[in-house]
């Protein structure tokens, strides 16, 4: 009925009818029209072929998938069993590196040794982890 009476005016007059013109075409009052026209409107019938884009954010996830909750929580088993088989040395140097963001000097400093055999011993932690783990440590 709301696209009849559109056509109808614009038919008659030669230009796009507007808002009100429909409304008073069709003896609607006005916001009884816009609520019609809203109802109308939202009804879209579209294949989801059509409809979905893997870059249409209506269509992602918040939640991470669950083959990549997974493959974290088996990574993280994996370096938690590698990581007590290190030294209590090796695991505080490790823990004051890459958690406490501290510098090999600092760390140094904290543990009353140099920087090069911070470096060293965080080398060798390391290479341990990843050869017990299995996995890549950068």
């Amino acid at each position: 009925a709301i696209d009849a009476a559109r056509r109808e005016i614009e038919q008659a007059r030669g230009i796009a009818a507007t808002t009100a013109e429909v409304a008073g075409h069709m003896n609607v009052p006005l916001a009884a029209y816009l609520a019609m026209e809203t109802d109308a409107v939202s009804v879209n019938h579209q294949s989801i072929d059509e409809a979905y884009s893997d870059s249409d954010l209506a269509f992602s996830a918040d939640t991470p998938l669950q083959d990549e909750v997974f493959d974290r929580a088996s990574v993280s088993e994996r370096l938690k069993a590698a990581i007590v088989t290190l030294d209590a040395r090796s695991q505080l140097i490790l823990q004051l590196y890459f958690f406490e963001e501290m510098n090999l000097d600092e760390i140094g400093m904290t543990l009353n040794i140099g920087a090069a055999r911070v470096c060293q011993i965080k080398k060798a932690a390391l290479a341990k982890l990843q050869s017990v783990s299995g996995l890549t440590i950068d």
